[in-house]
């Protein structure tokens, strides 16, 4: 027997762009709001760089720092789940091009001083170096031919991918990276490598996810400070218009349980995001969440909308700490 149509979860798309949705996910309890917020940020395969070969830097910045910077960038890499082979399971030692991407930055001063961006790091030809000397002694097994192949096939798919997010589409601005004074330069090698963001956040495709629940407190989740009034002092947010106040004289009901949740997300670029929530309706992700994935397709429609700049992209620029190791971690 099918369960009741009032319990179901539903989705109601308020405002779906590139690089950000906003939507009503109802019919579900909290559980299950979080294990999707957390499988949209953690479980969504991209392309970030995590290798990184510095041959040149006589920048203020130093190699692990400017290595950490390097990570964050944000890559263009929608159809990553096809267009690149897990690491682990490709044949090569070190990359290639089934597995990787190959990048270069080169900038020196010379007469003045020069900001670089990410604009200025270029994509290498792919080519055959770093596989395993072994392998190519052996007989590739039908499944790595098909995975190679694959690869390649929907790479040819995706114009720009690997880019990093602005040279893909000249509607972000390029992430500032260091500024060398003059007769400074840095040389440096990166590779790019498939990941999720359980490894490391830089492989996450959103710089933020969030959700609301209960707007007017009625579950008394939330104990308000307040001087004087304190409906006066926390004004009620815009989602409070969409659900009722208890009365006050009512009798609280202990047993009721939020089953509205207004979820916001925000992409870095390295995938659209509405990519990312109908990511979810995909094996594995579709027998954790059976009853989302039953939701017909027309409920993350994809339009053709301009890509805004981000608010979230200074934040990869920032600094963070981290390991000391001359990689991108």
């Amino acid at each position: 027997m099918s369960a009741p149509e009032s319990s179901r979860p539903r989705i109601q798309i308020r405002n779906l762009q590139k690089d950000k949705v906003d939507f009503v996910l109802s019919g579900v309890d909290m559980s299950y709001a979080n294990s999707l917020r957390r499988a949209m940020m953690a479980d969504v395969k991209t392309m970030a760089i995590d290798t990184v070969s510095i041959l040149k830097n006589t920048s203020v910045l130093a190699d692990e720092f400017l290595a950490h910077r390097l990570g964050l960038i944000p890559l263009y890499s929608p159809k990553c789940e096809d267009a690149a082979i897990w690491h682990m399971n490709c044949v090569c030692t070190e990359g290639c091009k089934y597995c990787s991407i190959t990048y270069k930055l080169s900038v020196k001063a010379h007469n003045q001083r020069v900001v670089v961006t990410s604009n200025d790091i270029s994509m290498e030809r792919e080519n055959e170096e770093g596989q395993n000397p072994y392998a190519e002694q052996e007989q590739l097994s039908d499944d790595d031919t098909r995975a190679q192949r694959t690869a390649m096939e929907t790479r040819a798919t995706v114009p720009g991918f690997g880019l990093p997010v602005g040279q893909s589409e000249n509607t972000s601005k390029p992430i500032y990276l260091v500024k060398l004074a003059k007769g400074q330069e840095i040389e440096i090698v990166m590779r790019a490598f498939k990941g999720i963001s359980k490894t490391h956040a830089k492989w996450s495709p959103l710089s933020a996810v969030s959700f609301e629940y209960d707007p007017h407190n009625n579950l008394r989740h939330t104990s308000y400070w307040y001087e004087d009034d304190a409906k006066a002092e926390w004004p009620l947010s815009v989602n409070a218009q969409h659900e009722q106040p208890v009365p006050e004289n009512e009798p609280f009901d202990y047993m009721k349980e939020a089953d509205k949740f207004y979820m916001e997300a925000e992409g870095t670029g390295a995938v659209d995001v509405a990519d990312v929530v109908s990511y979810v309706r995909r094996p594995p992700f579709s027998s954790r969440f059976p009853s989302f994935s039953s939701l017909p397709l027309s409920f993350f429609p994809q339009p053709d909308l301009p890509h805004p700049p981000s608010p979230f992209s200074h934040l990869f620029s920032l600094p963070c700490s981290h390991r000391v190791s001359k990689n991108s971690r």
